[in-house]
């Protein structure tokens, strides 16, 4: 007796067409797969071509990334890629081939330095054997960070608050294309700044400092003096753009009337021998630009690879 077939009768296909179905689905998927990744990269690859011209680079992927919309800047609030100022319409109080100060008087007066008719301060003699517009932030003693274990037991206990760990507290990278990084200059300490190029402001001042070949700036900013007043801030927020993003470290200082002169010129060194000079392994040129929130003061001084110091600018005695 013949048995029912139970299954329903389907057409044959020969083998060789399930193997060409096979191999096109597996081509369309490496495509979608390829361009998802593309797509997530935000652009395609472009062999990079021999050019100077690094600010126009970094203007070019800036429009090419934000396209002018929003972005998040690094403390989550919203910026846009060129920030506003107050200070658009105004003509720096001084320029140079590099920089311009907006804001500051053209002489400043009453200047914390070490040369000040009270350089007396706290039972402490403040030196600073280098001059040329560094006397108003360096000296000894003076205030450092320094890597975790970086003291010894003994060092960190003759510091004391002298002396900070670099941490997510004191130290972070500025590395959000476009963005404004908006940072505080706590009152009664100091704002590093280690960049290739940026602009700076705050309600009083505004700082503009192009990018140029074989160099790197250091930034110091004097925050407001200490009221000794408790529940009374005044700390002053600072604006940070037209900075190349992730080669600027924002670095808060201790308390102190200056920074360690010795501390500054192992950066220095550092900064000619062996650091990350906006994507060079070095740099021959360090510039030391200074501004002072409470007084306005600001300076200008060169250090070559020599470590010849010249001072180009400063609205003070130094």
């Amino acid at each position: 007796m013949t048995q029912p077939n139970s299954s329903p009768n389907h057409p044959s296909f020969p083998s060789w067409i399930i193997w060409i179905i096979l191999v096109v689905v597996i081509l369309v998927g490496a495509v979608l797969v390829s361009n998802r990744i593309g797509y997530q990269q935000g652009v395609s690859y472009v062999p990079p071509t021999a050019t100077n011209d690094i600010p126009g680079l970094i203007r070019a992927a800036q429009e090419r990334q934000l396209g002018g919309t929003q972005v998040p800047s690094v403390n989550g609030t919203i910026a846009t890629a060129v920030p506003s100022s107050h200070f658009a319409d105004a003509e720096p109080v001084q320029a140079g081939e590099f920089y311009a100060f907006y804001g500051i008087p053209e002489e400043a007066e009453r200047v914390e330095t070490t040369t000040y008719d009270n350089a007396t301060y706290a039972g402490a003699n403040y030196t600073n054997t280098t001059g040329k517009g560094t006397k108003a932030y360096l000296a000894e003693p003076g205030v450092l960070l320094h890597q975790p274990g970086g003291l010894t037991k003994a060092e960190e206990k003759a510091a004391g608050a002298a002396a900070n760990e670099i941490s997510p507290l004191t130290q972070r990278p500025m590395d959000v294309l476009g963005a404004t990084y908006q940072q505080d200059c706590p009152e009664g300490q100091w704002l590093f700044l280690t960049l290739s190029q940026i602009n700076v402001e705050t309600p009083n001042f505004r700082l503009e400092l192009d990018w140029q070949e074989k160099t790197t700036y250091f930034v110091v900013i004097r925050c407001r003096y200490q009221d000794g007043t408790k529940d009374t801030a005044k700390a002053e927020r600072v604006l940070l753009s037209n900075y190349i993003a992730g080669a600027n470290n924002p670095m808060v200082y201790p308390f102190g009337s200056f920074i360690s002169h010795d501390h500054f010129w192992q950066l220095v060194k550092t900064a000619h021998t062996n650091n990350n000079c906006g994507g060079r392994q070095s740099c021959s040129n360090v510039y030391s630009v200074y501004l002072d929130l409470n007084t306005g003061a600001a300076s200008v001084t060169h250090i070559d690879s020599n470590d010849k110091v010249t001072l180009i600018y400063a609205n003070y005695k130094s």
